[in-house]
């Protein structure tokens, strides 16, 4: 066949960056792209899924079955056409479907709504206001497809670090969040945890549940309570979905738009920055404050003590340790000053009153040596056992298991 070049995308776990552009031809039934870095993805077109998103509503994706996290990607003109001729009655079945789903969706009254929606938001709304409506309007099931799209896409270098394998401090942390669970704000949440090599003093989640943490955060608490402390912080960015909402503020009205009807696929389109950390994670004053609230509440409910939040900001306070949280990651460029919120979160204390404590039999100096002995995991082993709590050893709680994504 007539070799045929598009521009267009790729990601694959086999790349550094997990992602890249590059120029994809059709070659003997397969999709093969070769990117900037003259690395070459090749996908087989015969059996593969074909799905049409993006911001402009024309990316064309292709994935396949057999090679899972692989998805080449184009919005060229002429691509359609080309894998028509080149595939199957499988892809044409799958090219008529989309087509006639589009032809619907333009005509139809999620069509109309959708227009109708989008003359009130340009009229009455900023962006901003928009991003606003964002819980009220997009259910739940859009921040977990965001999470994990976000998630699929961070190798070491977007994370800082190394996924390790630290089976005591992925029981500890599963204990913490099986006695927050029945105090979430979103009672049916679930998260994936992993636990990255790196000397920041953090962790992170992105939207539906997905949070890292690294391991010079485990290093540095005092006590496990201080490290529930900040993921209960985290966890409550996630049911607040504070970082769906940073994610509105920072997209057009068209894509929103597709998140409200539960179409990420135009997330893939939009620029790179985007699921870096700092976009995700730069949330303004009021969510951190909001997230404090909020965590020092599930704490208090689920009877950790919620003072290890105010000493863990008190510890960074006394080290400065801000000028070590350098990076995408940084707290310190977003998070209320050390003192702020060491108040605050006090005052907060003081007005829910005394805790009822209980004891997650958590040996914390055990935790914190096990990470010496730490392996790192190889990018195969990380994405297969991301914090699943029944490959960590004989020793996981049954209960753990259910604090992670199926």
């Amino acid at each position: 066949m007539t070799e045929t070049s598009f521009a267009g995308g790729v990601f694959s776990p086999e790349l550094e960056d997990r992602r890249s552009p590059g120029s994809i031809e059709l070659v003997d039934g397969k999709l093969v792209i070769t990117t900037r870095s003259d690395a070459t993805v090749t996908l087989p077109l015969i059996g593969a899924r074909i799905e049409v998103g993006g911001a402009s509503g024309k990316m064309v994706f292709c994935r396949h079955p057999q090679h899972e996290g692989v998805t080449i990607y184009s919005e060229s003109p002429g691509f359609v056409d080309a894998l028509w001729a080149a595939g199957d009655e499988g892809i044409r079945a799958q090219l008529r479907a989309l087509w006639e789903k589009r032809k619907r969706a333009r005509w139809g009254i999620a069509g109309w709504v959708g227009a109708g929606l989008v003359a009130v938001m340009v009229t009455y709304y900023s962006l901003a206001a928009l991003a606003g409506l964002a819980t009220v309007v997009i259910p739940y099931s859009v921040d977990e497809s965001i999470g994990e799209f976000a998630h699929e896409q961070m190798g070491p270098k977007e994370l800082g670090g190394a996924v390790v394998e630290a089976p005591e401090a992925e029981q500890a942390i599963a204990k913490i969040i099986d006695a927050l669970k029945p105090h979430l704000a979103i009672e049916d949440a679930t998260f994936d945890i992993q636990i990255v090599r790196s000397d920041m003093v953090n962790a992170f989640a992105l939207p539906g549940g997905y949070i890292t943490v690294f391991t010079g955060l485990i290093e540095k608490s005092g006590t496990y309570e201080e490290l529930a402390a900040v993921l209960a912080h985290e966890i409550a960015h996630v049911t607040l979905r504070h970082g769906t909402t940073r994610i509105v503020e920072s997209i057009g009205v068209v894509v929103v738009l597709q998140l409200v009807f539960g179409d990420v696929g135009g997330l893939a389109g939009l620029a790179e920055e985007l699921f870096t950390m700092a976009a995700i994670n730069g949330y303004s004053r009021g969510h951190e404050s909001e997230a404090d609230e909020e965590g020092v509440r599930m704490l208090h409910e689920a009877g950790i003590n919620p003072t290890g939040a105010a000493r863990f900001f008190q510890t960074l306070k006394d080290s400065e340790s801000g000028t070590d949280l350098s990076g995408a990651l940084s707290w310190v460029s977003t998070h209320p000053a050390h003192g702020e919120r060491i108040e605050a979160i006090e005052d907060h204390i003081e007005e829910l009153g005394e805790t009822r404590e209980r004891d997650l039999h958590i040996d914390w100096a055990a935790v914190q040596e096990s990470l010496k002995t730490a392996k790192d995991k190889s990018p195969e082993e990380g994405e297969e056992t991301k914090d699943k709590s029944e490959e960590t050893g004989d020793e996981a709680p049954a209960d753990a298991q259910e604090t992670t994504k199926e």
